[in-house]
């Protein structure tokens, strides 16, 4: 009873560091690491030209799905991610480019070419035009690219249930990491080193619940400090219940010799 009892409260305890998936028919990304997103799938620029998404390839890339008429979490995803932008020491198009593409088919390039002059105008230093692109999308394309990367999406109304992730691509467009928007900021290091790996077409899990969990970002000092305290509790914590259970495990065996 005793052990059953710091079991419950060890996983109330414990922060979520994966889930199984959820049913298909639920919001939510299944991660697809190793795919490789098809090259002709049809995209328009800002300026409502046609071009194929591997004309857009050739160096580590970042993917985000959104819709720009989006009221609730595309916009902070976008700012979170023009904060991390302004904060790696990486060099846009030379080391990486980005690129945002609605997954709602009936926005225009106008309306990407007005978003993007939006977010432009956050940044602190200059930063390339084709850095950053704000694409738009047919059906047949939308379906394609988000069922490639496993990203699924709930239409509710007028507006779009959906969740928010980074898509880290190789410069061949192979999936090689996704970083989760939980509502708060990107990991500058896990953005970085997710596009050094992706250079080397390096292939890994999600890490950054990992990263969010035992360090915090100091965004004054520009640095990583280590949750001490929260740390030690959940170590604390696993200490007691292997205690608690070594106590049960010798208690029965004491009965069994008497």
């Amino acid at each position: 009873m005793i052990l059953k009892t710091f079991m419950i409260v060890i996983l109330v305890g414990l922060p979520v560091l994966g889930q199984s998936d959820p049913p298909a028919s639920m919001v939510g990304v299944d991660e697809q690491l190793g795919q490789t997103i098809p090259a002709d799938i049809v995209l328009y620029d800002e300026e409502g030209k046609v071009v194929e998404f591997g004309d857009l390839l050739g160096k580590p890339s970042v993917l985000t799905l959104v819709y720009y008429r989006c009221p609730g979490i595309c916009s902070p995803m976008l700012s979170s991610l023009l904060e991390v932008l302004e904060q790696t020491s990486l060099k846009p198009m030379e080391e990486y480019q980005v690129l945002t593409v609605s997954f709602d088919p009936t926005e225009t390039p106008d309306v990407a070419k007005q978003k993007k002059g939006n977010y432009f105008r956050g940044f602190s230093r200059p930063f390339p035009e084709k850095g950053w692109r704000f694409l738009t999308t047919t059906p047949e394309s939308a379906e394609r690219l988000t069922k490639t990367v496993g990203f699924r999406y709930k239409r509710q109304g007028k507006e779009f249930i959906h969740p928010g992730v980074l898509i880290v691509l190789s410069p061949d467009g192979q999936i090689t990491r996704y970083l989760n928007y939980d509502g708060v900021r990107f990991l500058p290091l896990d953005f970085k080193l997710s596009l050094i790996e992706a250079a080397d077409g390096k292939i890994g899990p999600t890490i950054n619940r990992v990263l969010r969990f035992c360090f915090s970002y100091d965004p004054e000092g520009k640095t990583y400090v280590f949750n001490l305290l929260q740390v030690t509790g959940i170590l604390t914590m696993l200490f007691i219940i292997g205690f608690v259970g070594w106590l049960v495990v010798t208690s029965k065996n004491r009965r069994k010799e008497n």
